[in-house]
């Protein structure tokens, strides 16, 4: 499995929540990647402090990630740490972006972001074709966890994809702090229980599946 939206924390915001590629069958899915479902657990260092859990099956078409961050910063001497604890929820054409510490959702379609959500989507889904498609180049190969992954750069990301599931993002340049995003531990091909990708409780989620991606307006 792409602040870093590709994954808000580490990607920019250009991205759309998802990229689709249609399996040619008799019904609509979603291949995101090339393994049929995993559980990842990803370490974030740098100017964030971290880890993140990745679950999903039906090749990404259903998704859940949890991440906790400790975001530290300075400014003129004072020293500010900032804690955030998200999940993003992927269900086919779904996507919500849940705050976990203030209890507040947004739940929009996942091919569509409205500039006025009112949290931030706490992961963007990335794909190798999306990065790709937006300018990213190969670089080089090298092994996360024993995996051979395709290097892919582009201006602020690195990105090490394995079946195009990023195992590794880098992210940041001299100019803007550096973040890296790096899998530790991954089980792949296992069954997910279907209640990993239930909304938690307690949480309440504004609907902006009505609004549009280019005005942010409702149709």
């Amino acid at each position: 499995m792409f602040k870093l939206i590709i994954f808000s924390l580490l990607f920019s915001g250009n991205l759309s929540c998802s990229d689709i590629d249609t399996l040619p069958n008799d019904t609509i899915q979603e291949k995101y990647y090339d393994i049929e479902s995993a559980h990842i657990l990803y370490k974030i260092s740098g100017n964030s402090e971290g880890e993140e859990e990745l679950f999903f099956d039906e090749w990404g078409a259903r998704e859940v990630s949890i991440r906790k961050t400790k975001t530290t910063s300075v400014f003129y001497s004072v020293k500010t740490v900032q804690e955030e604890h998200t999940q993003r929820i992927i269900l086919y054409d779904e996507c919500y972006g849940i705050d976990l510490k203030k209890k507040i959702g947004t739940k929009t379609k996942s091919n569509s972001q409205p500039k006025n959500t009112k949290i931030k989507d706490p992961l963007r889904k990335i794909t190798k074709s999306l990065f790709e498609r937006n300018g990213a180049k190969k670089i080089g190969v090298e092994k996360v966890l024993g995996k051979e992954c395709d290097i892919l750069e582009s201006t602020e990301n690195k990105i090490w994809f394995w079946k195009n599931i990023p195992l590794k993002i880098v992210s940041g340049n001299k100019y803007k702090s550096k973040n890296t995003f790096e899998a530790v531990e991954m089980e792949i091909d296992i069954p997910i229980d279907s209640n990993v990708f239930s909304i938690p409780p307690l949480i309440e989620i504004f609907d902006n599946t009505d609004y549009t991606e280019d005005t942010g307006v409702k149709e």
